[in-house]
């Protein structure tokens, strides 16, 4: 209501008072002057809420409404959804007026799916479909056909199947890509020539079936146009919008969900609103009290009694945090406080084949000849199946009637089988043995191909057979000719090369002259500009001296390079002392140039500039002067923060003498030791060093590109780098084969969102890593991450949050492990201060645990909030092997502002204390198709507490280990099912005071309760206080080993239940104290052991509905 004063959450995780901020728009939360140490022991939370309502109650008493206005505001709350589409949100306009802020209408479809085109705009490869609206409200493309028989958009001039001629003989025309057709001939491929094809002319091709597989001369096919089929996230199938572009209300990003879709960073939080909610709505935050969305969209703690979690009065059908959808793509939010939305999923299935995953080609459009897109049986697929009739009632030659063949296939000896040109229900088989023929490509009965220096003679003849000396075969002529007579304009006849070559006198224009190494026109001495001179080794324009070294007798590089040099291409150089390049100068290293170091020797780049642009096939090569790891010092790139920088087709090999300044030894260093560096680094080959073949140190270093590098043979790990530029590595590199055969990662902070890809070698972490900044680190199925004695991975730190997205596959999973295979080894995961989409699924996380995050209990996996609340989803985990708990989800005074957003299917074994720990709010998270057995100690250990919110512990395949005192209230119903096992611990209680326990075990599962030590006496009792609801019952029940405090069930004050087959067995003390007030609904089977005396206190009521012990 307006002028109400809210709860909300300061950064230190202390409750403050909401207030108008001077724009009035609700964004200031007023803290406490001085933070106060938090009583663990419970009262404190309470304390600050009551203060909050205080404030509220003092508040109330205002006369100004929520924008600081005098008016009633009407219908609608600042923080609100609004809008068509329920992306906006209501925020004030001026102090007596509402607005709706970021609302988008509904498209021209009517539904609230932003649209890439327009109805009516033209779609398909050919441009002759038109988008429509579908049912969903997405455009699709309609009416889309091809124009040709081989799934082109040109007009073919000739029909596909039908005869022609080839040479003397007869053929079918066959299409060699999707708008040409060939001449093939009896026993030719469809390029007409004779090799095994990669795929069908016209085809589709490539990773994503969007290219088209094109005649490339007549023995091979390439595939043109797949490139263009890759989305901008790698996959693909079309994402929805342009990455990096802007979405949603609260100023987020398009970011890459995997390669298939794309996730908004910043999307609106459970209640409607962008700032980050320190909890889920309907959590609790006290006895009796749950979190629920305010009229600000933010969250108030408030009764159970009073409010629902969106913070209405009505019963939700669905609840915040929900997926929703068909497909379970989006989320469910509040868009009032009596209305649950969904928002980001479709009300229909996403594809045109009914399923949920976005397909990469449209079912029916065309991919080849004779094929067609086609759903798979999963609808999450399509591929390209031949389609058995060109068109409907027709056969492949256009007719009617069923044929004696299929066209260009074999028949008689060299014959094929051709539609009949005047008869489209008939074939005939064209070629055969219908006369030898003199064509060189189509040589005798069958078409043989003749070869280059073959004449065709009805069989093939080598031309120094037929012609004489000086003479050739002219094809044109069909005769032998004098080699002056053969070749053109400007071209002379090449004995050498037995071609025709340009001629050098005739060819070459003004200031130019011939080149005879690269047989080319190069610049002359003449026309060389300002600034730069004419290089007669070259034979080019230069800026700069060049140098060119004799590789016969190497001479000396010199030690200082302080003005722009060129060495040049296919020069050798000798380095007998240190080299450095500085001053500014720019060092241009040509293709072939090798440089022989002597023992101890170095060559550094340090205020200057380098370009060593190799060619594959005549790279550059920084080599030793003996061929032993660590002869010289390596190559070293400092304080040159140019663009110019390239490093690609260069060898370094034989380095690491010693280390440059930071400790990097290796083949070549890139540091920011003297200034911030930049560089392109590709192409490269880094061997045989001692140390990395590549070292690229953290700071202020950029590195544009880092791709297609091989570092094999290193006596140490092929590269070190630092997590914030681990996605540069692609897999073009390799980076295997090396003395320590890994990458090793000198920790970092991430801070921008970035993909960390599979890789042929796994990555070692020597230092910490965490992900700060909001930055999501996705990691790809396969990748194996291992990590160093007490190093730890943290998602967040501090102030500041960051996001993990680590999907696996069950036949890729995602292993994060110590680079030893010893428990505790290595710190494990922490999620702290994060609420970003957190997730972990086919993952193993093992050999954690090396000490505790935060001051808790070591564990492989630990969710901490006490720097910030957290949120994170484990779906088919597997967390074994850690020193401590596989899984540690933080139960102290902050353990309500941290949760699972999912637990499914997850695997926790050989762990030291066990798999898992969790605080009591968190047991209906879990789910009983989880294995939770193997460990050291096979039980799952609870913190105990307070049980204020309906629930229901699943039964898991090992007990509940509760080690602090229970207590189900506030009117809560805790239901046990068949089979569930609680083991209490020493002089605990579990009582049920103002709520309900409805524990129905069956026949071969009862529900036990049980001392943690078998012995009589070890805990207290199962204890029934002023609980006077109908769903009390104990049904097929076992209690033992209680009796700490002189029974083992207790009644107390006015107390209602209903028992059927209850055994109290092996405690101290009575088995029943009863009272005089309970009510027992109903008794049936009490059976008594080694308790003594089995009833005490009020005997009669008990003994009138249960019968004499």
């Amino acid at each position: 209501m307006p002028g109400r004063i809210e709860a909300c959450l300061c950064a230190d995780l202390r409750f403050g008072v909401q207030i108008c901020s001077a724009e009035r728009s609700f964004e200031v939360c007023e803290c406490p002057d001085a933070p106060e140490t938090p009583d663990v022991g419970g009262g404190a939370l309470d304390d600050v809420i009551d203060s909050v309502d205080d404030a509220g109650e003092d508040a109330a008493q205002s006369s100004r409404n929520a924008c600081g206005g005098e008016n009633k505001l009407i219908d609608a709350w600042p923080g609100e959804v609004c809008g068509e589409c329920d992306d906006g949100v209501i925020v004030c306009d001026g102090g007596d007026a509402l607005r709706c802020l970021g609302a988008t209408p509904k498209n021209v479809c009517g539904q609230c799916v932003r649209l890439k085109n327009a109805p009516g705009d033209a779609c398909g490869t050919c441009g002759q479909g038109s988008f429509q609206c579908a049912a969903d409200g997405r455009l699709v493309c309609v009416n889309d056909t091809v124009l040709n028989e081989c799934g082109g958009c040109s007009e073919l001039a000739q029909r596909r199947n039908f005869t022609c001629e080839v040479g003397l003989q007869r053929g079918t025309w066959q299409c060699s890509g999707t708008d040409e057709m060939l001449c093939v001939g009896p026993g030719q491929n469809a390029c007409a020539g004779s090799a095994l094809l990669a795929g069908v002319p016209g085809a589709a091709c490539g990773r994503c079936g969007g290219g088209s597989w094109q005649c490339d001369g007549q023995e091979q096919v390439r595939c043109l146009g797949s490139e263009n089929a890759v989305n901008a996230c790698g996959g693909c199938a079309p994402i929805a919008d342009q990455l990096g572009a802007s979405c949603g209300v609260c100023g987020g990003e398009w970011q890459c969900d995997g390669t298939e879709a794309l996730i908004c960073s910043r999307p609106l939080n459970l209640c409607g609103a962008c700032p980050l909610l320190p909890s889920v709505p309907g959590e609790s935050c006290g006895s009796g009290n749950m979190f629920a969305c305010s009229e600000h969209a933010q969250l108030a703690c408030v009764s159970i009694t009073e409010s629902n979690a969106c913070g209405g009065r009505s019963l939700l059908t669905l609840r915040p945090g929900d997926p929703c959808g068909n497909c379970g793509q989006g989320t469910v939010i509040c868009g009032s406080p009596d209305v649950t939305v969904c928002i980001g999923g479709a009300s229909i299935a996403l594809n045109a084949c009914q399923g949920c995953t976005p397909l990469a080609q449209v079912p029916g459009a065309s991919c080849g000849p004779d094929h067609a897109w086609t759903c798979h049986a999963s609808l999450d697929a399509v591929s390209c199946d031949e389609v058995t009739t060109p068109a409907v009632g027709k056969n492949a030659c256009g007719g009617s009637a069923p044929l004696a063949g299929k066209p260009a296939t074999t028949c008689e000896d060299c014959g094929i089988w051709a539609c009949e040109e005047l008869n489209t229900d008939s074939l005939v088989c064209v070629g055969g043995s219908i006369g030898l023929g003199s064509d060189p490509d189509n040589c005798g009965a069958c078409g043989v191909e003749c070869a280059s220096d073959e004449v065709c003679f009805g069989v093939c003849v080598p031309i120094s057979v037929v012609c004489g000396p000086n003479t050739t075969w002219s094809l044109a002529l069909g005769q032998c000719v004098n080699t002056n007579e053969v070749c053109g304009p400007n071209t002379v006849w090449d004995a050498d090369s037995g071609q025709c070559v340009a001629n050098p006198t005739v060819v070459c224009g003004q200031n130019t002259v011939w080149d005879e190494p690269s047989q080319s026109c190069v610049p002359g001495e003449s026309i060389c500009g300002p600034n730069t001179v004419y290089s007669p080794v070259l034979n080019a324009c230069v800026v700069g001296l060049v140098y060119v070294g004799d590789c016969a007798d190497p001479p000396a590089l010199a030690a200082t390079i302080s003005a722009d040099t060129i060495l040049a291409r296919g020069s050798c150089y000798r380095v007998p002392n240190n080299v450095e390049v500085r001053n500014g100068a720019h060092l241009t290293i040509q293709a072939g140039v090798t440089l022989i170091f002597e023992e101890n020797r170095q060559f550094r780049v340090i205020g200057a500039t380098i370009s060593a642009e190799g060619e594959a096939a005549s790279p550059i090569r920084f080599t030793a002067s003996r061929p032993q790891p660590g002869w010289w010092r390596g190559v070293n790139i400092t304080n040159s923060n140019s663009v110019t920088n390239l490093i690609e087709h260069i060898i370094v090999e034989y380095a690491g003498q010693a280390a440059w300044e930071r400790g990097s030894v290796g083949g070549l260093t890139i540091s920011a030791s003297s200034g911030a560096v930049r560089s392109i680094v590709r192409n490269n080959t880094f061997r045989f060093n001692q140390g990395a073949g590549l070292n690229i140190e953290s700071g202020a270093v950029t590195v544009d590109s880092l791709e297609a590098n091989t570092m094999t043979g290193n006596l140490g790990p092929s590269l070190v780098i630092s997590a914030e530029l681990l996605s540069l590595l692609d897999n073009t590199s390799s980076f295997a084969g090396n003395g320590a055969n890994y990458i090793q990662i000198s920790g970092g902070e991430p801070s921008t969102s970035q993909t960390w890809r599979k890789l042929d070698a796994p990555y070692r972490f020597n230092a910490d890593v965490s992900i700060i900044n909001d930055a999501t680190v996705t990691i790809e199925p396969g990748t194996r991450l291992e990590f160093d004695w007490r190093v730890g991975f943290s998602v967040g730190r501090n102030s500041t949050s960051g996001g993990l997205r680590a999907v696996g596959t069950d036949s890729e999973p995602i292993v994060f492990t110590g680079s030893e295979s010893t428990p505790g080894h290595w710190n494990g995961i922490r999620f702290t201060r994060t609420l970003m989409p957190n997730l972990l699924e086919h993952v193993v996380v093992e050999y954690g645990g090396s000490h505790g995050w935060d001051n808790g209990a070591p564990a492989g996996i630990t969710l901490s909030p006490v720097q910030g609340a957290v949120i994170a989803g484990l779906r088919n985990v597997t967390a074994r092997h850690n020193n401590g708990y596989g899984v540690h989800h933080f139960g102290n005074y902050f353990s309500e502002y941290a949760s699972f957003s999912v637990f499914k299917q997850n695997t926790m074994t050989g762990n030291a204390l066990g798999p898992l720990r969790l605080p009591i709010y968190r047991i209906q998270q879990l789910d009983a198709a989880s294995s939770f057995i193997g460990n050291d100690i096979d039980l799952v250990t609870v913190n105990g507490g307070a049980v204020d919110t309906s629930q229901t512990w699943p039964a898991l395949d090992v007990p509940y280990w509760i080690i602090g005192n229970v207590n189900v209230t506030n009117d809560a119903i805790l239901d046990l099912p068949p089979g569930s096992r609680v083991v209490m611990g020493p002089q605990l209680r579990f009582e049920i005071s103002t709520g309900a326990l409805r524990a129905l075990g069956e026949l071969g599962a009862p529900i036990t309760f049980t001392g943690a030590v078998p012995v009589p006496g070890y805990w207290n009792d199962l204890t029934f206080n002023t609980s006077r609801s109908v769903f009390n019952r104990l049904q097929h029940v076992h209690v033992y080993h209680g009796g700490s405090a002189g029974t083992n069930l207790r009644f107390v004050n006015n107390t209602r239940l209903a028992i059927d087959h209850l055994t109290l067995a092996d405690g101290l003390g009575s088995g029943v104290f009863a009272t005089g007030n309970m009510e027992i609904i109903s008794c049936n089977d009490v059976s008594y052991s080694n308790v003594n005396p089995p009833v005490n206190g009020v005997t009669t009521v008990w003994t009138a509905a249960c019968g004499m012990p």
